[in-house]
Order: C-alpha cells, then sequence, then structure tokens
C-alpha cells in the first residue's frame, strides 16, 4: 500500500485549522501530522515530523508564512492556504518556491484534497485571481528587442515576450504551448485536456522545459518565465 500523504496545517485562525483538522481526517490518502500557529511552529514542526505538503497561511502572528517559506520549502512542499489575494503577495509567496496558492472560497473539499496531492507530486495548482497575476505579469513584462534573423521570424508569436522566451531557451512549439499552460496554474492533467494529449506526454514536455530552463520545480520555471528569477534570486541573496 502506498503511504498516505503527510500533512501540516499553518494558520493562525483556530476555526479554520479545526474544519482543515475535519476534511484531513476524512480524505483517503492523506493524514494529518501537525497544526501551527504562526510560521516559526511551522518551521519547528516541519523540521520534526517532514511532511509531504504544508498548507500555509500568509499573514500570522510573529512569523508570518511569507518570512519562512524559503526555509520550509528544502523540508516541505508548500500550498499557500489564505484569504490573502493582493497581487505582490502571490507573486511574492510563488517566487519564493511555493507549489501552489488558493485562495479560501474558492475550492471544494475535493478540490482541495486534489490540490495537495498535486502539490506533493510537484504540481503548481492556482485559484484563480493567482493564475490571472500570473498570467498579467507575463502580459506586462517588457518586451525585449528580438533578433532580426530571418531564419527566426517562424516562430514568431503575437505576444513578444513569448516569442523571447522560445528563442532564449529553445523551445519547441509544444513546449511553448505546456508554457502557456503552466502560467495559468493548470495541472498535467488539464493542461492534458487542454492540449488534447497524454498526461504522460505532457509530463515529458514539462521535464524538457525544465531542463532546458535549469530548474527542478515548477515555482522555479515560473519564475523563469515571468522574469521574476532574477529578482528572487537577489531577495535571497540580500
Amino acid at each position: 500500500m502506498t503511504a498516505p500523504l503527510r500533512v501540516l496545517i499553518a494558520d493562525d485562525n483556530p476555526i479554520v485549522r479545526m474544519g482543515l483538522v475535519a476534511l484531513l481526517d476524512n480524505a483517503p490518502g492523506l493524514e494529518l501530522c501537525g497544526e501551527a500557529a504562526d510560521g516559526r511552529e511551522a518551521l519547528a514542526l516541519a523540521l520534526e515530523r517532514r511532511p509531504d505538503v504544508t498548507l500555509l497561511d500568509v499573514r500570522m502572528p510573529g512569523a508570518d508564512g511569507l518570512s519562512v517559506i524559503g526555509d520550509l520549502v528544502p523540508i516541505t512542499r508548500i500550498l499557500m492556504l489564505t484569504h490573502s489575494d493582493e497581487p505582490d503577495v502571490i507573486s511574492r509567496a510563488l517566487a519564493a518556491g511555493a507549489t501552489g496558492y488558493l485562495l479560501h472560497g474558492s475550492f471544494d473539499p475535493d478540490e482541495l484534497v486534489r490540490a495537495v496531492s498535486d502539490a506533493a507530486d510537484g504540481q503548481m495548482r492556482l485559484s484563480p485571481a493567482a493564475a490571472a497575476v500570473l498570467a498579467g505579469g507575463l502580459r506586462e513584462h517588457e518586451p525585449i528587442p528580438m533578433p532580426a534573423d530571418p531564419d527566426e521570424s517562424a516562430t514568431a508569436d503575437p505576444d513578444r515576450r513569448w516569442t523571447e522566451l522560445c528563442l532564449e531557451h529553445r523551445l519547441s512549439p509544444r513546449e511553448l504551448e505546456v508554457c502557456r499552460e503552466l502560467v495559468t496554474g493548470r495541472s498535467n492533467r488539464d493542461i492534458a485536456r487542454q492540449l488534447f494529449i497524454e498526461p504522460k506526454t505532457v509530463k515529458n514536455h514539462i521535464n524538457s522545459v525544465f531542463a532546458k530552463l535549469g530548474v527542478t520545480s515548477r515555482a522555479e520555471a515560473l519564475a523563469v518565465l515571468l522574469g521574476t528569477a532574477e529578482e528572487a534570486s537577489v531577495q535571497t541573496s540580500s
């Protein structure tokens, strides 16, 4: 039998924690391994119990969620579960390494269970508001001048930012399509349905994209695709 996914809850609201505990206790394949009321407690429990996925709130007293993501990422997958829908908060969380971002009220219990499972597999799950932030950030990214090479004109795209990414990282047309779907927050299964291909094929394309972008996770890939990788690196080093 496959071992259940171990889940840690980090939220300062006891009522929210109570609801999540009730859900996890009844969800097949999931196991609650701890509750935390702030970021420091979440980090301590994660180090002790090594959860597969941590459901992390943003605003908590003491150390908030954003302040501990960097320390949690080497230990556990991070699925943000919060009321905070500010674009800057969403961008910072994903750039810091969160595997997904869900807003309370935007999912039902079954969707949350699937999101936890996807997060454990490294698949990005986003609420519509979070997906809009990512897609909007890519659309609004300042275009970079294209090389005047007629041989490269075949890869031209109405969105010049996508074209620049395609040329810079030598993405194939199909890989570019997969990247477009990645920034909307779709899972592998959803991307497969959208592109009329098999989920295994999507996974192969994503692995190829990761190799070409020089990343190992969806969060890192999104940082590159959205042009925030350098910014995240500077913030980490400082």
